[in-house]
């Protein structure tokens, strides 16, 4: 019986990257023991060096038609190799690509996204800057999301924002929780972890792991510390990632009076933070 096959294109590539990107080719490099992987990477920073994979492919143009122009080469490549199903994660572009040469054709589109907006289809300062969103993100998104077979997310929550926010039909929309191998997490004692980051056994620690963007809930980092010390003081958010709203929350830890209970350290490479 031949094996299954999936294509996939991931928007960049970089193997020290401080975000979830290595959870997300482990989760591949998964996929590839039970069929037939196929990678298409728009971005790289070096040669993915991955298991299990059949094929990879990393753009070399970056021009922006050019670009398209040569990832719609490689993905109709694909589809005339057989694969009939292409997992998209985040690149709508590379989704609307998908669905001219894969859905066209008979084949499936799953694009993966997972991000609440606020007032996605605002207006820019100015008028230039309404018409750049409204052609680079905002009609390529919206079409994307009307467009795709199914829509993949993290949570029934954020996909019924995306019903809201995009008018997705909740039959379209399917729920992956993320990947997280947890077994890169397990050799290091919770003693020891709290030794290397100087922190006492008896304080209470509240992780947030992420980009510090409001789009994934960074505004709520303070509200909900100021509730949680109401009930106990021996306790440290402590903050790893960087991003646009640093130096905001950087100052509103401040303006609360709040330093002595936040350590905001910055952005860590994913390969690193089990240890």
């Amino acid at each position: 019986m031949p094996m299954n096959k999936i294509a996939v294109i991931l928007p960049y590539y970089n193997d020290k990257a401080a975000s979830h990107g290595p959870h997300l080719t482990e989760m591949l490099e998964e996929w590839g023991k039970s069929m037939k992987v196929a990678l298409i990477v728009e971005n790289a920073t070096t040669q993915p060096d991955l298991k299990n994979i059949s094929f990879v492919y990393v753009q070399k143009i970056h021009l922006p038609f050019a670009s398209l122009l040569e990832r719609a080469v490689a993905l109709v490549a694909l589809r005339l190799k057989g694969y009939r199903q292409i997992f998209v994660y985040y690149s709508y572009w590379g989704a609307l690509l998908s669905n001219l040469i894969f859905r066209i054709s008979g084949g499936r589109v799953f694009y993966w996204h997972c991000e609440v907006f606020e007032d996605f289809f605002a207006s820019g300062k100015s008028l230039s800057e309404t018409v750049k969103k409204r052609l680079v993100d905002q009609l390529p998104m919206a079409l994307t999301m009307k467009t795709v077979s199914y829509l993949i997310t993290g949570s029934k929550l954020i996909g019924q924002a995306y019903t809201t926010t995009f008018g997705v039909s909740p039959a379209r929309i399917k729920i992956i929780p993320n990947w997280v191998n947890l077994s890169r997490f397990g050799h290091v004692d919770q003693k020891t972890a709290r030794r290397k980051l100087s922190i006492t056994n008896e304080t209470k620690v509240v992780l947030f792991l992420h980009r510090l963007a409001n789009r994934k809930g960074v505004k709520f980092l303070v509200p909900i510390a100021k509730k949680i010390i109401k009930n106990t003081r021996n306790v440290l958010f402590l903050i790893v990632g960087d991003g646009p709203e640093k130096e905001w929350l950087q100052e509103e830890v401040f303006q609360n009076n709040l330093s002595n209970y936040f350590r905001i350290v910055g952005a860590v490479p994913n390969i690193e933070i089990p240890k």
